[in-house]
């Protein structure tokens, strides 16, 4: 008795299932020249944005000195093992001040 209903709704299912995966690809949306000339535009001008973005991070790295860059590196490796959640080298977690 329960094999029939399992099999009746598994029947019943599976071809809306496979209906509803085959009409999401069948009709691609054709892109024009404008709309593909549009999103390109947006890509170079993203491009150009992460660029500039880049470069002002680097002007502002040359402007600091040799002290601060050697604690913003320091700074920036603890943070990046805290994101990971990385432990201390054991060593360091037993002489912990």
């Amino acid at each position: 008795m329960k094999l029939k209903k399992y099999l009746f709704i598994i029947l019943i299912i599976l071809p809306v299932i496979l209906v509803a995966q085959s009409t999401e690809n069948s009709n691609p949306k054709k892109l024009t020249k404008s709309e593909k000339a549009k999103i390109k535009k947006e890509e170079k001008e993203l491009k150009e944005a992460h660029k500039a973005e880049e470069r002002a991070k680097k002007h502002y790295r040359e402007i600091q000195t040799k002290e601060v860059r050697k604690r913003m590196k320091e700074s920036r490796r603890k943070a990046r093992k805290n994101n990971e959640r990385k432990e201390e080298f054991f060593l360091f977690r037993l002489f912990r001040k």
